[in-house]
């Protein structure tokens, strides 16, 4: 059976390895000025090292395991794939959210990669019992965080993120079933992991609660 290009184009758009990137890229990118940053350099410099901890070294991790079997296919569907290619993007999630507090960056950028880390965690312990959707998961995450940030801040220009991560989850959440990854309960459960990891972290780390 072909697979919808519609549908395949935005599974690779919105991957789950691109979105937490994206997301910082955003902020940096269009909204630097809402934080607080040590050097107008730094914007510049998170997003090399992001891309290269964040979107490079799971690359090459990924087509490493391929190469060594461990994962079958890129989709990864069977439990025990996800297993070590889990544990690997927690461990470059929680360096990097140390790495941001060791730099004593703004708390409510802490709580990008703190997020993400805590999403997969759960993830990785939902694991054995659902295949929850990574993709939604992201998306779940990207929406949480864009509406925390505006809930927090009071200001209407996150409202724009806001909208895009809803839409784009929309899509997503369509195009997934379109290739019938996934059901509805693990592209619902993937979305709601996603949005509780990221409210829960941004509030414990940017709000103190």
């Amino acid at each position: 059976m072909k697979r919808p290009r519609w549908a395949w184009i935005l599974s690779v758009l919105f991957h789950p390895l691109w979105v937490p990137w994206l997301m910082l890229f955003v902020v940096l990118h269009f909204y630097a000025s809402s934080f607080f940053l040590w050097s107008k350099q730094l914007p510049a410099l998170l997003l090399r090292l992001s891309a290269i901890c964040w979107l490079l070294l799971p690359a090459v991790l990924l087509f490493l395991f391929k190469q060594a079997r461990i994962i079958k296919t890129w989709e990864m569907e069977q439990a025990r794939e996800r297993r070590l290619p889990l544990l690997c993007l927690l461990a470059v999630y929680i360096l990097s959210a140390w790495a941001m507090h060791f730099w004593e960056l703004d708390a409510r950028l802490q709580a990008l990669p703190a997020g993400v880390a805590l999403g997969l965690l759960l993830a990785f312990l939902l694991n054995e019992l659902s295949k929850i959707s990574l993709h939604t998961l992201a998306l779940g995450g990207a929406t949480a965080f864009f509406a925390a940030l505006a809930y927090h801040t009071h200001r209407t220009a996150w409202l724009f993120p806001l909208i895009a991560s809803i839409w784009a989850s929309g899509w997503v959440y369509a195009a997934r079933l379109e290739l019938d990854a996934h059901s509805h309960m693990q592209l619902m459960g993937g979305y709601g992991t996603g949005m509780v990891a990221m409210w829960a972290t941004y509030c414990y780390t940017a709000c103190g609660l």
